[in-house]
């Protein structure tokens, strides 16, 4: 579905500001109307709506009577010198308002989709409404979010012939779940975490946050590259972090916001490592686990190595070293004059290795820091680079690519593996400097996927060209409810495009050439729960509930 007419979005979005002023004006605050349609449906009433009436269209139940000024009628007649001129392109405009279950306004995040596309996102104001100009005749959905409130998602059937149509939100209030992290001596332990800090017994990033599963969790969940595990329901939202709750009181670590009130196990972690469980009933507003200083401190490791020149194998003085995760990075620190470096009280977990010498940089590579190691990588190389330069023959020419680079070369140790350098924006070609070796080099666009290897030692004088195919759209409806599986999509000639943990019951798209696959389910020991044959083509769903 798409957007009639030769606005840009620009345009659009300045008509947005104009129409939910207008809105507000003219409709909002008029009162409700003698004759009115329901939530978009086109289904006439003869009297003023009841409260039941304005949302019992949205799927998500009612909600108490809106007071006289606040209350906006579902539609207006056309008849009527409320309702604006209609829109000279025959597109329409989409109203309404978000409120909680009790009524209250809600300023939620909406976006609107068409399929796989997201067209707009906007906030409502202060009073829960919103505007969307410029609909083509379709069906869409109309996605909400807001703090403290369970998502939502509403379908809009815009009709023919249709200049305006309302269609309101209700939002029901999510489990807000208290967490406490204290010392055996009753201490919160994020005044301990200052302490530590200011002793320089620990970095920064290393943090303690809580994580809620429906069963017992292991004493560590698989790695992933991230700062927080992705593992566990619901959101965290620490004390001190920028989406924290400011009326917490101070000895509390954050809360936990869950859709669903159920009983559950919730745990401290450090990253993927579990440092102390508790139980919770449905509903319960507060827990408090404890959490000893030195079984955090047991967990930190130590990572040493040194930074040798490609070509001669002498030290690289001056080299900068950075070891972060996926979500963070910095400037990293300068090795000694003998190239060496030692990196302490660093965080368990998989950890990408970066490093620098002006403009040289070396393969990246992934580090998987087991809890409490103290481990030697030895020499690490870092040489000349190599102008590179690859024309994608097949996509438009205005697509933007994504471009993934992914070093083939052995790794210098066994607790290394390649990491792919990620590039974005290219149009038609990419064109950049990498370190000499072997690589393997794919890049994707809207509905067009490529991959190509590349050993740098046998580049000629010309660019290469990167042959695109086409890809279609896989809806992947994960299992419901959330089941922490991981997911792997693998293709008849055994390219693995899909590697996912599911730790989510939301349905999402992705972009894959089509064909024969395999998908396979597994759990968090690695142990294999399904296997099935999946044939994508434009349209297909992968239903996996």
């Amino acid at each position: 579905m798409t957007m009639r007419g030769t606005a840009t979005w620009g345009v659009v979005a300045l008509l947005q500001a104009i129409l939910i002023v207008l809105l507000a004006v003219d409709l909002f605050g008029a009162g409700p109307a003698e004759d009115s349609t329901v939530g978009g449906t086109g289904v006439e009433e003869s009297d003023a709506e009841s409260a039941d009436d304005v949302h019992g269209d949205t799927g998500l139940g009612s909600a108490r009577e809106a007071s006289a000024a606040d209350r906006v009628p579902v539609a207006v007649d056309p008849a009527t010198p409320q309702v604006p001129a209609a829109s000279p392109n025959g597109t329409a405009v989409l109203f309404g308002r978000v409120i909680d279950g009790e009524g209250e306004p809600v300023a939620a995040r909406l976006t609107l989709h068409s399929g796989k596309d997201r067209l707009v996102s906007l906030t409502a104001d202060g009073k829960g409404h919103y505007a969307i100009p410029g609909l083509a005749p379709g069906s869409y959905e109309l996605t909400a979010s807001a703090t403290d409130q369970r998502p939502a998602s509403v379908p809009v059937e815009v009709p023919s012939g249709v200049d305006r149509m309302r269609r309101d939100v209700v939002m029901e209030s999510s489990w807000r779940l208290v967490v406490r992290f204290v010392t055996p001596e009753g201490k919160p332990f994020h005044e301990v975490l200052g302490e530590l800090r200011e002793a320089g017994e620990i970095q920064w990033g290393v943090q303690v946050e809580a994580l809620a599963t429906v069963d017992a969790p292991p004493a560590s969940f698989p790695a992933s590259t991230r700062s927080s595990s992705p593992f566990g329901i619901g959101r965290w939202r620490a004390a001190n972090g920028p989406f924290g709750g400011a009326s917490l009181p101070s000895d509390c670590a954050g809360l936990i916001e869950l859709e669903e009130r159920q009983p559950l196990h919730v745990s401290a972690v450090l990253r993927d490592f579990v440092l102390a469980t508790a139980q919770v009933e449905a509903g319960q507003e507060n827990v408090t686990l404890t959490v000893t200083p030195e079984l955090l401190l047991s967990k930190l490791g130590t990572v040493r190595l040194r930074v040798v020149d490609a070509d001669t194998g002498a030290p690289v003085p001056g080299a900068r070293v950075d070891l972060s995760d996926a979500q963070t990075s910095s400037m990293g620190k300068e090795v000694e004059s003998d190239g060496s470096i030692v990196l302490t009280n660093r965080r368990p977990g998989k950890l990408e290795i970066t490093i620098r010498d002006g403009e040289r940089f070396a393969s990246q590579w992934e580090l998987d820091l087991e809890p409490g190691a103290d481990v030697d990588l030895g020499d690490l190389v870092i040489g000349a680079t190599v102008p590179l330069v690859v024309e994608f023959e097949g996509p438009p020419d205005d697509a933007e690519c994504y471009v993934y680079v992914r070093s083939l070369e052995s790794a210098p140790h066994p607790s290394l593996t390649p990491h792919s350098m990620r590039f974005g924006n290219h149009k038609r070609r990419f064109e950049r400097s990498i370190p000499a070796g072997r690589w393997r080099f794919d890049a994707i666009c809207s509905g067009w996927a490529g991959r190509i290897e590349i050993d740098t030692s046998t580049l000629g004088e010309g660019p290469l060209t990167l042959r695109f195919e086409p890809t279609v759209s896989l809806r992947i409806v994960p299992p419901t409810p959330a089941s922490n599986l991981e997911l792997e999509l693998t293709h008849a000639d055994g390219r693995v495009w899909v590697r996912q943990w599911l730790t989510f019951d939301r349905p999402f798209p992705r972009e894959m050439p089509a064909g024969n696959y395999t998908a396979v389910l597994r759990g968090l020991a690695g142990s294999e729960v399904s296997r099935r044959p999946v044939v994508v083509a434009e349209g297909a769903e992968l239903d996996l509930r």
